[in-house]
C-alpha cells in the first residue's frame, strides 16, 4: 500500500500541474470569440499535450510521458490503490473484529480508571454524607443545586441507571436515574458546571430541593420544565442559537442539526424570526435608525449654524464675531463629517438590500419570468411540478387558484425584456456539465436524478420560465428589472395608469 501510494503521489505531482495548464488553455479556447485566436489555443494545447514530462518514481527510476499517456497512468495507479485498500479492508476484518471486543471488554471491567480513582470512588461511596451541593454562577444569576441528588453526574466511571439495578430485580428502581453519570462526559469538559451550572442547559428550577417536581420544574409556577430527556439538546440553543452546525470532538449532535436544517430548508424564518437565520432586515432597520438621527443631528446643527451666523453679524467687538464665527464653520464641518457617515450607511443598506434573503422569490417579475398558463399548476399543487419544493401543499379550489394568478399577473411589471438570439443547446449541456452547476442544481427525476440538492432541479424548467429572462438571470442573477430607491423602498419606474389616477385624487382629495 505504501509503494502504491508514493508512486501515485510521485505521478501526481506532475500531472497535476500539466492538467491545470491544459484546463487553462481549454477554458481560453471556449471563451474565446475569434477564430484565428481559437485556432491558435487549439495548436498550442496540441503541442502542450504531445509534450514528454519526467517522472521521478520512489525506486530512483524516471520515466518520460506525454499528457495523454500520464493521465492515463496516473488513473491506474489510483485504480491500483483503490483495489489494494480494498484487500486490505477484508485482511483487516479480524483485527477490526477483534478490537471491538477488546474495547467493550475494557469498558465493561473499568479499565481506564487509575488504582487513585477506583480509591477515591470507595471512599466516596463509603464515607458519603447527604449535603447541599449548590453551584453559583453569579453573573447570569443562577443557582444549581442538582448535583444533591444527581451525586454522580461528574465521575470518571461511566454509570448508567441500568447499572444500578440491585441484584435479583429485571429494571432499576424510580432513584437509579440519579446515581447515573452525565450521558456525554466530553461536553463538561467545555462545559465546565462550575461555570456554567446545569439549568442553562437543561432547564428546570436548580434552587429547587423539596420534590422531584419542583427540582425539574413540573409545577404551575415555574416557566421552564426541564427538557424531557428526547428534547434535551434543545438547551443548546439558549447559547448556541446563530451557529448553523454543533459538533464536539467527534459527535455530531444529530437532532439539534436536523432541526436547524429542516428550520432553514422548510423556509421556517419565511414567517418566523429566529436570531441566527436572515438578520438583514434587523440590521436594515438598525441602519435606518441611524440614518434618522444622523439626519435630525444635521437639521439641528443648521439651524444653530444660521442662528450663530445672525449673533456674529450683530455681534459688538471683532472678538466675539471671530467666535462666533468660528463656532459655526466647526459646526458646518461636523456636519460634512455626517454626510460622509451617511454615505457609508447608504452603501451598507444597500448592500443588505442585495443580500437579503427570502424563502420564495419576489414576484414582481413574474410577467416578465414566468409562462402564464404555468402559475395555475404550480398553485395546484406544487410537489407535482417539483417533489423537492419548499412550499406546501395549501388545497386550494380552483376558483381560488384563479384569483391569485390573476392578481400575481395583473401586480407583476410590464417592461419589455431584451430580445435574446437562440443558443446552442449542445454546448450549453457542455457548460452545464463542466462549469459546476450539477454542485448546485439538479436535473432528471426520480431514480434518474443528478446533481446537488442545495438548489432547484431544472429538468422542467422550460414549463414555467421565459427564454429571454433565463437567458438575463444566468448572465446576472442579482440584475434588477428597475432600480431601486431605499428612502421611497420601493422600484422606480412608471406606474400603471390607475394607480396613478387613484394616487393623484387621493392627494387632491378636498
Amino acid at each position: 500500500m505504501d509503494e502504491v501510494s508514493a508512486r501515485l503521489l510521485a505521478v501526481q505531482s506532475v500531472f497535476t500541474d500539466r492538467r491545470a495548464y491544459v484546463n487553462a488553455i481549454s477554458y481560453e479556447i471556449e471563451t474565446s470569440t475569434s477564430p484565428s485566436s481559437k485556432a491558435s489555443k487549439q495548436k498550442e494545447l496540441a503541442e502542450y499535450k504531445s509534450k514528454l514530462a519526467t517522472v521521478e518514481f520512489p525506486d530512483g527510476s524516471r520515466k518520460q510521458f506525454n499528457f495523454p499517456q500520464l493521465e492515463e497512468t496516473y488513473n491506474q495507479i489510483r485504480d491500483e490503490r483503490t483495489s489494494k485498500s480494498l484487500e486490505l479492508g477484508e485482511v483487516l476484518k479480524p483485527v477490526t473484529a477483534a478490537k471491538a471486543k477488546m474495547d467493550e471488554y475494557i469498558s465493561g471491567h473499568l479499565v481506564g480508571l487509575t488504582p487513585q480513582q477506583i480509591d477515591g470512588l470507595k471512599k466516596r461511596a463509603t464515607e458519603w454524607d447527604p449535603a447541599i451541593v449548590q453551584i453559583n454562577v453569579a453573573e447570569a444569576n443562577i443557582v444549581d443545586r442538582c448535583e444533591s441528588c444527581h451525586m454522580n453526574t461528574r465521575e470518571p466511571l461511566k454509570i448508567t441507571a441500568a447499572s444500578m439495578t440491585p441484584k435479583g430485580e429485571k429494571k432499576p428502581d424510580e432513584y437509579a436515574d440519579a446515581f447515573a453519570s452525565h450521558t456525554q462526559p466530553e461536553l463538561l469538559k467545555i462545559h465546565d458546571p462550575e461555570t456554567f451550572g446545569c439549568s442553562p442547559c437543561h432547564q428546570g428550577n436548580g434552587r429547587a430541593t423539596t420534590s422531584v417536581e419542583k427540582a425539574h420544574g413540573n409545577y404551575e409556577h415555574w416557566l421552564w420544565p426541564l427538557f424531557p430527556r428526547e428534547n434535551a439538546q434543545a438547551g443548546c440553543q439558549n447559547c448556541h442559537a446563530a451557529d448553523m452546525v454543533l459538533v464536539s470532538g467527534d459527535v455530531q449532535w444529530q437532532t439539534i442539526n436536523n432541526g436547524k436544517d429542516l428550520f432553514r430548508q422548510r423556509g421556517c424564518m419565511g414567517c418566523h424570526r429566529y436570531q441566527g437565520y436572515d438578520e438583514e432586515p434587523e440590521e436594515l432597520n438598525s441602519i435606518g435608525q441611524q440614518i434618522k438621527q444622523i439626519e435630525t443631528q444635521k437639521n439641528q446643527n443648521l439651524k444653530q449654524t444660521a442662528y450663530l451666523m445672525k449673533q456674529a453679524d450683530a455681534a459688538e467687538s471683532n472678538e466675539d464675531a471671530n467666535r462666533l464665527n468660528g463656532q459655526a464653520v466647526d459646526l458646518r464641518v461636523a456636519n460634512s463629517k455626517l454626510d460622509g457617515h451617511l454615505q457609508q450607511l447608504d452603501y451598507q443598506s444597500h448592500s443588505l438590500m442585495q443580500d437579503q434573503k427570502k424563502v420564495g422569490p419576489n414576484l414582481k417579475d413574474v410577467r416578465l419570468k414566468l409562462n402564464k398558463n404555468w402559475i395555475p399548476v404550480w398553485l395546484k399543487k406544487p410537489s407535482d411540478f417539483r417533489p423537492t419544493t419548499k412550499m406546501p401543499n395549501f388545497r386550494l379550489t380552483d376558483r381560488q387558484i384563479q384569483a391569485i394568478s390573476a392578481y400575481i399577473w395583473q401586480s407583476g411589471f410590464t417592461d419589455a425584456l431584451a430580445k435574446r438570439k437562440p443558443g446552442n443547446a449542445v454546448h450549453g449541456r457542455e457548460l452545464f456539465e463542466e462549469r459546476g452547476c450539477l454542485a448546485c442544481h439538479s436535473i432528471g427525476e426520480g431514480d434518474q436524478t443528478q446533481g446537488g440538492t442545495f438548489a432547484a432541479n431544472l429538468s422542467r424548467v422550460g414549463e414555467k420560465a421565459n427564454y429571454d429572462y433565463l437567458v438575463r438571470w444566468i448572465h446576472n442573477a442579482r440584475e434588477r428589472t428597475r432600480p431601486y430607491c431605499p428612502y421611497e423602498k420601493k422600484d422606480i419606474g412608471p406606474e400603471p395608469r390607475g394607480l396613478r389616477e387613484k394616487r393623484t385624487a387621493l392627494h387632491f382629495r378636498p
